[in-house]
């Protein structure tokens, strides 16, 4: 088991609204808990090798808590409104956290290895943004899709008519 802990909800501090740390939930069902810094890429690697290693063993189950920070505009902060973090938390934090997020962390740990890290850093991207151009390009070349899709590939086998049937039996 993992939790992923952000120190706030949607409009509060996580402190004001949770009793305890969320890792001592584990121990009350006999489950070893333990905490990492969600940003470490390494550290969640080693934790949850070192999970799965003990429930292949029969040992059980394990519970990781991933301390993270999301902030408005990374990854794991798409529905995190400017707005209302700014009303609970200080912009500097913010600003804070954007270099401490995992890409940006995992960066550092992998530049620290020094010259040829780097270059092989700049190759990676390099070689991912062309990817991720001709993936923009295709996308905005292309036709658009047929709107009559929507029928079968969201309601598979529905049909036209059977969405709008069952709209009526709801």
């Amino acid at each position: 088991m993992s939790a992923r802990t952000i120190p706030f909800s949607e409009f509060s501090p996580a402190k004001t609204v949770t009793a305890g740390n969320i890792a001592d939930r584990a121990r009350a069902f006999a489950i070893p808990p333990r905490v990492i810094d969600g940003n470490d890429v390494t550290a969640v690697w080693k934790a949850a090798k070192t999970a799965v290693e003990r429930a292949r063993n029969g040992g059980g189950p394990s519970f990781i808590e991933a301390h993270n920070l999301p902030y408005p505009g990374s990854p794991g902060g798409r529905g995190i409104c400017s707005w209302v973090a700014s009303r609970y938390r200080e912009p500097e934090e913010i600003e804070s956290w954007k270099t401490k997020g995992p890409i940006e962390f995992t960066r550092k740990q992998l530049e620290a290895g020094g010259p040829a890290a780097v270059a092989q850093l700049q190759e990676i991207e390099t070689r991912v943004m062309a990817r991720v151009d001709a993936a923009v390009r295709f996308a905005v070349e292309s036709p658009p899709a047929d709107p009559e899709l929507v029928f079968s590939l969201m309601f598979d086998g529905q049909g036209r008519r059977g969405v709008f049937d069952m709209a009526k039996n709801a």
